[in-house]
């Protein structure tokens, strides 16, 4: 099911017994999700040992509703919204090299749900400890793989968006090896050179320190590829813990952070807004470079986004699967999390400068059949030929796109992430017939 990347267990499998052997995998109340997700991450604590790595935390949504009057087992989900939108949550922790951006596998997952028949949205009072609110997936999950998964890390470097933006994250999980890039949320009141000001009023009146020029992808439907010319401003600022806050014993009184800001000042095409970041980091800023390598950091977390959308429609189609039970549903999502990690490994290398082995993705006689394909991909100019060595996994990486589409020239926009998915498809439905063959 792994290797066809597909979500239907009838799509996956061709043998009676190899489908109702999964249908009750699934459903076997001794497979449990720690387990799963425990197999995921081992691999993981390996692969970080001695590097600098970025953790990539995001939370994504899984829509049911279309499916609910197939659902008879509701365990583990519930409602999304607050008009009921049937489904579940999955708060994720993806680890990357920080210096060449190579997916080296999970850190930690927290799937969850909110009740059925949600009733609108109350923020939680003040007097909750952030371990019993949503919130909390920021907190607890970011503080046991900093200190169980990844404590083999050279550093960390945890990348968040806005919805980290909390006094318990930012004052708890920064260490001697680790550090976090948030993207600000709050327009908190902090002190400044022995004055109380509004952050973004400190931040909006600092000098510029200098231009950078940002690559917008254009992979979003939001933004049009183009580059944006930007400024770039950060300043040393201390925040005060918060009045209203559980347990203030358990944090400190203040902790200094370094805000940066990249505000558009390129012209812009019809219809879209300026980019305008404000993100915060405990790490040490100095000057432009260390400034612009955060960027480049926080511009890494449209990788998770390429994930979840493997794990979406464009791939794995979790949100089409008919089994009819909800902890069913959310164990296979888990075994389509460790495909993704394959697809993101591939896209990684694409480039050659990745130090990753062949035979660490594929068995030798998967190994010996790429050999074969690239043999038959490969056209009769240096130009279509595979240029790495076969022992790289860029090798692997040039025939799997290849298979996906890719039409092999440098000057053709790199292969993507659903290139690559497609390139995976046909390479196992290939692999199987040639296995198949061997045996007649």
């Amino acid at each position: 099911m792994i290797q066809n990347f597909t979500s239907s267990i009838h799509g996956g499998f061709s043998e009676r017994k190899e489908i109702v052997g999964t249908y009750r995998f699934l459903a076997n109340d001794r497979v449990t999700e720690s387990d799963l997700i425990a197999s995921m991450i081992e691999p993981t604590k390996t692969k970080v040992a001695n590097q600098r790595i970025l953790v990539l935390c995001d939370t994504t949504e899984y829509n049911l509703q279309n499916h609910k009057e197939r659902i008879t087992d509701f365990h583990g989900i519930g409602s999304t919204s607050k008009n009921d939108i049937l489904g579940f949550f999955s708060h994720n922790q993806l680890v990357l090299d920080r210096e060449s951006k190579q997916t080296l596998g999970w850190a930690n997952v927290t799937l969850f749900n909110r009740p059925l028949n949600n009733k609108p949205f109350i923020r939680p009072n003040f007097s909750i400890p952030i371990t019993q609110k949503e919130s909390n997936k920021w907190y607890e999950p970011s503080l046991y793989s900093r200190d169980i998964v990844l404590k083999q890390a050279e550093h960390c470097l945890y990348v968040m968006d806005r919805e980290a933006d909390i006094y318990e994250v930012i004052d708890s999980l920064p260490n001697k090896k680790c550090d976090f890039l948030i993207r600000s949320k709050h327009d908190r009141i902090v002190n400044f050179g022995g004055e109380r000001k509004k952050l973004k009023s400190i931040i909006n009146q600092s000098p510029a320190k200098g231009i950078v020029k940002l690559n917008i992808n254009g992979e979003s439907k939001k933004r049009k590829k183009r580059e944006a010319k930007c400024e770039l401003r950060y300043e040393k600022i201390t925040i005060p813990r918060p009045h209203k806050i559980y347990g203030k014993e358990e944090f400190s009184k203040s902790r200094e952070i370094t805000v940066l800001q990249i505000k558009e000042v390129s012209q812009i095409p019809l219809g879209e807004t300026r980019i305008e970041w404000f993100l915060s980091t405990s790490e040490e800023v100095t000057n432009n470079k260390e400034a612009c390598e955060l960027l480049d950091c926080y511009s890494s977390r449209w990788t998770i986004e390429e994930v979840h959308r493997l794990l979406k429609t464009k791939g794995f189609n979790i949100e089409s699967t008919e089994l009819e039970s909800g902890k069913s549903i959310r164990k296979l999502l888990l075994l389509g999390m460790e495909a993704s990690i394959k697809v993101m490994e591939l896209k990684a290398a694409r480039s050659g400068e990745s130090e990753t082995k062949t035979i660490e993705l594929f068995e030798n006689n998967e190994i010996e059949f790429l050999r074969i394909l690239n043999q038959n991909l490969q056209g009769s100019t240096e130009l279509l030929s595979n240029p790495y060595d076969k022992e790289k996994l860029a090798w692997a990486s040039w025939i799997i796109a290849r298979l996906g589409g890719w039409k092999g020239y440098k000057s053709q926009r790199p292969p993507g992430t659903i290139t690559f998915k497609r390139g995976l498809d046909k390479f196992y439905q290939q692999f199987n017939g040639f296995l198949l063959a061997r045996k007649l």
